[in-house]
């Protein structure tokens, strides 16, 4: 159950980390959306700013993609701890189910003893 509240953990940081990332990438574009648009001679970036925005976007693209790996895998493996906790349940189950007889019976051969 621990291994489950972890990974509910990782994925809500991961979530965050993704949802941080994308905001920095909207800034980051509608900066270079901004500075674009301005007109030469008024403040219009050189092409090395554009080529460091365009890098840290690119930058940026890879970071959300890892994210989503690592979210895709942590949902995985809950899904995995998931299925893995209701086979262990089943088994209890049928344990609990198989003794039961066992036990009634030396409840009942106890007293005559």
């Amino acid at each position: 159950m621990q291994d489950i509240v972890e990974l509910e953990r990782r994925i809500t940081a991961a979530m965050e980390q993704i949802t941080k990332g994308a905001e920095r990438l909207l800034a980051a574009q509608q900066s270079d959306a901004a500075q674009t648009a301005a007109p030469l001679g008024q403040g219009a970036p050189d092409e090395g700013v554009l080529a460091a925005l365009r890098a840290e976007l690119a930058g940026k693209d890879d970071e959300i993609a890892t994210l989503r790996r690592v979210l895709a895998e942590a949902g995985r493996e809950i899904t995995s701890l998931r299925a893995s906790r209701a086979a262990e349940a089943t088994e209890a189950a049928e344990i609990l189910a198989a003794l039961d007889p066992l036990v009634r019976a030396a409840a009942e051969e106890a007293p005559n003893a």
